[in-house]
């Protein structure tokens, strides 16, 4: 199973995808064009006909509603650089 980290910038979506072991096995940046839902679904889409995903979660400007419509959670941003940064730094544990 995998796990599914979605953007939505105000820019630009943009996705990953890990496996259990944490390796990142596919990563996406694309331009919304003004467009974020729209890409976010497209992206997202392509993901999990890839990979089975277990957890879907999403971050940024405008994801708060996007993790409403497809029933993902929502993080922060501020909370989601801070967990990802913890496997690194581990001081920064929330």
């Amino acid at each position: 199973m995998y796990r599914i980290g979605i953007d939505m910038g105000s820019v630009s979506v943009n996705l990953v995808v890990m496996s259990e072991s944490g390796e990142i096995v596919k990563s996406k940046y694309v331009r919304h064009m003004g467009r974020p839902y729209e890409m976010g679904r497209d992206v997202l889409e392509e993901a999990v006909k890839e990979y089975s995903a277990d957890f879907i979660a999403a971050t940024g400007t405008g994801a708060s509603e996007f993790a409403s419509f497809i029933g993902a959670s929502f993080i922060n941003e501020i909370v989601a650089l801070t967990q990802g940064f913890s496997g690194f730094i581990p001081m920064w544990a929330v």
